[in-house]
């Protein structure tokens, strides 16, 4: 069996070089004749992780299928050890996808080559490699490739869902569905000159863009997106809640001319008008009470879950909060401080002047 492997660059491989003082360029189409193989395996063996057929196999399966992998890195011979044959290559990362490539009769590969590097530079890395344990694809990676081979090359996505997370499959299918659901939708949207970008930032952006799904097939027979477009804008520029886009879309479906749809859709831009009245939209006292009474609760929330634990666990030390950012904490304590004086100024009957520390 021949087939192609697919290869891409990987952030966190170059952040580690790069941490390490290592250079490296990105070679595509290294040819594996040069690759010193054996080497490379007792490379691997010396720092205890010896190859794993079964990954290798799962690999190659996956290979088969048009995956796409983080580039191996490799480093010239005479720069790993000056009593080795120049030309050929040593592998510091992927063995084991090196050999799921030979089991597929691949003959080259898209690596990351080290130019330069010391000993202990390449031993730290060759060890950290190794202590992640056997590398695999992340749940977002066989998503993404679940979504790109399903698009661009045709595959059944209930197949591809199998094939990539077994007995999670019909779960992983639902939401593939949605991702999709949402990729159609932003696609039509931006050929019809609609911007997407305040759709994305929703918190709910993939229910919204599921309901609005529902009006691409309408939008689709009739040859134009003129329907959906007009619902993205009123969703956008009204501010509708999840629950009013789907009573709007649910209407809308319910008609059955292209003209009676849009005005189901101005109704909606209407009745949202006079229920937040232009001049105070946003800006009333009636937002701003919704807003502050709001913030309170957050802010009592905080302090609560601070004093008197979360479900059960006292906060006692910063490094209960994983890893914090002593940048972002001080930050932070300055904006409460902030805030305790504009309620003192509020008190006096002050107005609130902006503080200097304010927005940053």
């Amino acid at each position: 069996m021949t087939a192609i492997a697919n290869w891409k660059q990987d952030p966190e491989i170059e952040r580690r070089l790069e941490e390490l003082g290592m250079k490296w360029e990105f070679k595509r189409n290294v040819h594996m004749s040069r690759i010193d193989r054996e080497q490379s395996r007792e490379n691997n063996a010396r720092f205890g992780e010896a190859i794993n057929q079964d990954a290798c196999l799962e690999y190659a399966g996956f290979m088969e299928d048009g995956a796409i992998f983080p580039a191996p890195v490799i480093i010239p011979a005479e720069l790993y050890d000056k009593g080795l044959k120049k030309g050929s290559y040593i592998v510091l990362a992927g063995n084991n996808r090196l050999v799921a490539v030979e089991i597929i009769d691949g003959t080259s590969i898209d690596a990351y080559i080290v130019t330069e590097a010391t000993n202990d530079s390449i031993e730290m890395f060759v060890r950290s490699d190794n202590m992640d344990g056997k590398w695999t694809l992340s749940d977002d990676e066989k998503m993404q490739n679940i979504i790109d081979l399903h698009e661009k090359q045709g595959y059944k996505l209930i197949d591809l869902c199998r094939k990539f997370f077994g007995k999670r499959a019909d779960a992983v299918y639902r939401r593939a569905l949605v991702i999709l659901r949402e990729r159609s939708v932003r696609k039509e949207l931006l050929a019809a000159g609609f911007d997407t970008k305040h759709l994305d930032k929703r918190d709910d952006r993939e229910s919204v863009y599921d309901e609005l799904h529902k009006l691409a097939s309408i939008s689709s027979k009739m040859g134009n997106v003129k329907v959906l477009r007009s619902a993205a804008l009123a969703t956008h520029d009204g501010k509708l809640a999840l629950g009013q886009v789907k009573d709007m879309v649910k209407e809308v479906k319910r008609k059955k001319t292209e003209k009676d749809q849009l005005e189901v859709i101005t109704a909606v831009n209407k009745e949202n008008s006079k229920r937040i009245p232009k001049a105070t939209r946003g800006t009333g006292p009636g937002v701003l009470a919704k807003s502050f009474s709001t913030t309170c609760r957050q802010v009592t929330a905080l302090h609560t879950s601070l004093t008197k634990g979360n479900h059960g666990n006292v906060y006692t030390d910063f490094s209960q909060f994983g890893d914090p950012d002593e940048e972002k904490i001080n930050k932070f304590l300055v904006k409460l401080l902030d805030i305790q004086a504009v309620f003192k100024n509020l008190k006096k009957g002050h107005k609130i002047r902006r503080s200097p520390n304010a927005g940053k």
